[in-house]
């Protein structure tokens, strides 16, 4: 890999020439301009760090759990042009149409389940599996970003991980961090430390398709998640961390952004301060 990638300015300007946008993208814009790529791309600058740690090259196989539309997997593609790239979820028949013609995932292979299984509507009690259909101990890196916190119940999930997971293979997850000191003034102040709108907590499982955009549930704290992770199955955590996302594009920014930018920055240079930045960052490998 080249150099220039180990840095957020040189890896930002590889990927963006090398990842094709399509309809799944343009699926869940939000109206902002930016596009899922550039919305997380520092995240995606973490998670190439990760792969290189890990020893992924061309033999191995990839899983992204649930993080529709599957961004991490055009970045994963594009950086190991030949690993063999799997996609497990929700979704509906115009997704499969839209993943089946996706250049950015040529040569996937995406499995529809609902890994929140105490979760069913009329329409996936009895069609939609609640299992991947990927053998047991045939992955070698599971991506599983932004996910767990939309979740009723992330146990299921997490153990579908650990099954298809190799021995010594590793998971990367990401997610909000409950402890984040600017959730904490945001509860001082009497509001939710949630950062959806509140409308999207409860869905309307009756009427509405399994598929559709599901808010966030529940934030966790680091060690929170490391103590569901040993339940499910995982034999060592190579790295437990806080970040804070650094990717507000130049010329986009408004004052109040750049201000809040330039304080979270001061404060997380306090040493104290690496457990309570606003997303967990978690490396765990299954035991040998």
């Amino acid at each position: 890999m080249k150099e220039s990638l180990h840095t957020v300015a040189g890896f930002k300007e590889f990927i963006r020439g090398a990842y094709r946008e399509s309809a799944l993208d343009r699926l869940v814009d939000t109206g902002d301009g930016v596009s899922p790529l550039d919305r997380g791309m520092y995240r995606w600058f973490r998670l190439s760090g990760a792969l290189r740690e890990s020893g992924i090259d061309e033999r191995s196989s990839v899983l992204d759990v649930g993080a529709f539309p599957f961004t991490a997997l055009k970045v994963v593609q594009a950086l190991y042009p030949d690993v063999a790239i799997h996609g497990c979820g929700l979704w509906g028949d115009d997704v499969s149409q839209m993943l089946a013609s996706d250049p950015g995932l040529k040569g996937g292979s995406f499995h529809e389940c609902n890994l929140d299984p105490w979760i069913v509507t009329r329409e996936n009690q009895k069609s939609i599996p609640s299992r991947c259909a990927i053998a047991d101990n045939s992955i070698d890196f599971v991506i599983f970003t932004e996910v767990i916190e939309h979740l009723y119940n992330p146990a299921h999930a997490l153990k579908e991980i650990f099954r298809v997971l190799k021995p010594g293979g590793r998971l990367y997850l990401t997610t909000n961090n409950v402890t984040y000191w600017f959730y904490a003034l945001r509860i001082l102040r009497g509001e939710t430390n949630l950062d959806q709108d509140l409308s999207q907590i409860t869905v309307d499982f009756e009427n509405e398709y399994p598929h559709h955009w599901r808010g966030h549930v529940r934030f966790y704290s680091i060690s929170q998640v490391i103590s569901m992770l040993r339940l499910a199955g995982v034999g060592t955590v190579i790295r437990a961390t806080s970040y804070d996302t650094t990717d507000i594009l130049p010329g986009q920014r408004t004052f109040s952004k750049q201000l809040r930018t330039w304080v979270k920055g001061l404060i997380n240079l306090i040493p104290c301060m690496n457990r309570f930045r606003g997303h967990i960052e978690i490396v765990a490998e299954k035991a040998p």
